[in-house]
């Protein structure tokens, strides 16, 4: 099959171009290696993002954006991406669960804190350590 449009990244970015695409009648897969979310699964609470007065955990909140976009009929696959061949037409994404082909590839792959490296930082990463 070949989707209209395939987005790299599961974290916010990812699910809002998730939830435009699909909504316009696109088909519409989104690619994560690992669970809904990204960076924000890490964060027990959100007090930062608009709807939520009294915050919102990460896990909450990264389950709401991959609902919202599936009741419009974009689809997730958890698979890491390997390769992609931008210049192909369609646009080839090689990853560990196949190949996908798109008319249109998104790439949202947000970003990766960098370490401190002190004592208990995997501890306490998501809960004021930054």
């Amino acid at each position: 099959m070949v989707y209209d449009m395939i987005i790299i990244g599961g974290g916010p970015a990812g699910y809002t171009a998730a939830l435009y695409g699909a909504r316009a009648g696109m088909s519409v897969i989104l690619l994560e290696k690992m669970s809904p979310g990204g960076q924000m699964m890490l964060t027990d609470v959100i007090d930062n993002y608009p709807g939520f007065p009294d915050g919102v955990d990460g896990f909450e909140l990264a389950e709401l954006m991959q609902s919202q976009a599936h009741r419009f009929g974009a689809e997730t696959e958890y698979a890491e991406v390997y390769s992609l061949d931008l210049q192909a037409q369609p646009r080839v994404i090689e990853t560990s669960e196949g190949q996908f082909l798109a008319r249109t590839v998104v790439i949202a792959t947000g970003a990766g804190p960098r370490e401190l490296g002190i004592a208990h930082e995997k501890e306490l990463t998501g809960r004021g350590v930054a």
